[in-house]
């Protein structure tokens, strides 16, 4: 009983922030704000300019908000991008915020893109371990290997899970 405890104050520590953020951030973006100007999109341009980062672009995605470093461009959702509310122009000038990062060569920032990659890697690496199991399974007619097999593909691919929460 007192490992259930722990796991269930381990998950809240994890997952609770995370959680507590995409609550709010749900609450302040459902009615426009009559004080913005703009939009995200627009903040985005803007802040970019005022810093020089002219080459960076500022587009629409549905997979999520993000600076993608590869393409140097700013990606919002349609929501984000196109509202007036509180929640639109915080990640806009938040998802600016790392292309300003990318910009001055911040080690951080470095890091977490290598970290990133490595998350994908293993993503990878977990998928062909999944696979894979049954298949060692008969050839080595050993299903303890198969379990194995499969317990490293589920941590492998929980990389990823920690790659979302940021």
């Amino acid at each position: 009983m007192p490992y259930l405890i722990l796991i269930l104050l381990l998950l809240a520590v994890i997952f609770g922030p995370q959680w507590w953020v995409q609550r709010v951030l749900n609450r302040y973006n459902q009615r426009p704000e009559e004080n913005f100007p703009g939009t995200g999109g627009e903040l985005a341009r803007h802040l970019l300019n005022q810093y020089g980062l002219d080459h960076v672009g500022v587009e629409t995605t549905d997979k999520g908000d993000h600076y993608d470093p590869a393409a140097r461009s700013v990606r919002l959702s349609p929501d984000k991008f196109d509202g007036k509310t509180l929640t639109a122009i915080t990640v806009a000038a938040h998802e600016v915020g790392h292309a300003l990062q990318h910009h001055a060569g911040e080690p951080l920032f470095a890091w977490r893109n290598r970290l990133v990659m490595a998350t994908l890697w293993g993503q990878h690496l977990g998928s062909f371990m999944l696979f894979a199991a049954p298949l060692l399974v008969v050839l080595t007619r050993v299903p303890a290997i198969g379990a194995l097999s499969f317990l490293g593909a589920f941590l492998l691919m929980g990389f990823v899970i920690a790659e979302m929460i940021k």
